[in-house]
């Protein structure tokens, strides 16, 4: 609930309780009496404040898991693009899989760690590709900022590996920015949502 939505609670619930207490004080009769009316009004207010609170928050939970499911979806569609473009590792992963969990991510990294390099992926058509896809990833950054400061973070450290992808000046450097670019994608889909 925003602080919006807590004062109206307390605004309402003094307002009520002052109410409560005049008609008390004064003796008030339930027929001739606007004291209770303006009780029933308070407590419709607080109920409608309640129920307006958990609306709000149910529809923020699910705008914010719209952004991460665009932000994904990006990043896969790229990452798919890529991987489309280039020789598959020897075992049986398949790229396009690899990219739709993050226990498939997960394995994927385990995969390059171990072959310490994509068979048949050159580090320079690996750059090249880093480099004209940076820009569109960066530019995703305050949709991540949306999300929360963790997804920020873990989308920051994304953009952060893709550069190191394109300025690395050896193999070893340039793979292993891409395993750390793997590992923060797969931060980034285990980061939970909390609205």
């Amino acid at each position: 609930m925003g602080l919006v939505e807590k004062i109206s609670l307390i605004v309402l619930v003094l307002f009520g309780s002052f109410i409560l207490w005049a008609f008390v004080q004064f003796g008030g009769s339930i027929s001739d009496s606007i004291f209770p009316e303006l009780f029933g009004f308070t407590l419709e207010g607080v109920f409608l404040v309640i129920l307006f609170g958990w609306y709000q928050k149910k529809v923020s939970q699910k705008n914010l898991l719209d952004y991460k499911t665009a932000l994904r979806t990006a990043l896969r569609g790229q990452l798919a693009i890529f991987f489309q473009w280039s020789v598959p590792l020897t075992s049986s992963i398949e790229y396009l899989d690899a990219l739709t969990s993050p226990a498939a991510v997960s394995q994927l990294i385990e995969e390059v760690e171990k072959a310490a390099k994509l068979p048949g992926v050159q580090p320079d058509f690996l750059k090249s590709f880093a480099e004209r896809e940076l820009p569109a990833i960066r530019a995703m950054l305050p949709t991540a900022a949306q999300i929360s400061p963790n997804h920020l973070m873990h989308w920051n450290l994304i953009v952060n590996n893709l550069q190191g992808i394109v300025d690395s000046e050896k193999d070893e450097e340039t793979f292993r920015a891409l395993v750390n670019f793997l590992d923060f994608v797969r931060r980034f889909d285990e980061e939970e949502i909390n609205a």
